[in-house]
């Protein structure tokens, strides 16, 4: 997500996430309820959704715009399909495991995921990120926005001293003159 700079483009984003929330609400009751799916079920087929927009992602040009909004409308029933699929009774199509033990279990497989990952950078750090460029054009671009344009930053003295920089990069007065 980038920068939101502007009122309209603010509106636009909260228009975005009301939708997308409302959208994927109701797609995971349907799927879940009307089209008799059930929660693990219905967990499944959204689940398979997900992976196709990754491969979409992945192997065509596809908007990668599109396939996030797809994918982010998706999230909200995935995860209401997932959480009912362990909390709801077996009759309903749930595992029966109840509020308390359903979110235990998440809770805990959270746990596990953040350990993991976090073993997993300190074992093989990530390589520094190249720096930022704009897609169209190529010029040096900021993660939110073009660069500034840089102002002078030495101060103009009229000093007979000169100051030259040492091997690390800070600038000291010379010695000896």
């Amino acid at each position: 997500m980038e920068n939101i700079a502007s009122r309209k483009g603010e509106i636009l984003y909260w228009i975005a996430i009301l939708t997308s929330n409302t959208l994927g609400r109701f797609s995971g009751d349907w799927l879940s309820d009307d089209a008799g799916l059930g929660f693990r079920y219905a967990f499944l087929v959204i689940a398979g959704i997900m992976l196709l927009l990754v491969a979409a992602h992945y192997l065509t040009s596809i908007n990668g715009t599109a396939l996030f909004w797809l994918a982010f409308v998706l999230t909200r029933p995935l995860g209401a399909g997932g959480g009912d699929s362990l909390t709801k009774p077996a009759d309903e199509g749930g595992l029966g495991w109840g509020t308390l033990w359903g979110s235990a279990a998440l809770f805990a497989l959270l746990v596990v995921l953040v350990v993991y990952q976090t073993r997993l950078v300190h074992r093989h750090p990530y390589a520094p990120l190249p720096a930022p460029v704009n897609r169209r054009t190529g010029a040096p671009h900021g993660p939110t926005g073009p660069l500034p344009k840089r102002q002078r930053t030495t101060p103009r003295c009229s000093c007979s001293k000169t100051v030259a920089a040492d091997a690390g990069g800070v600038r000291q007065p010379e010695q000896g003159r």
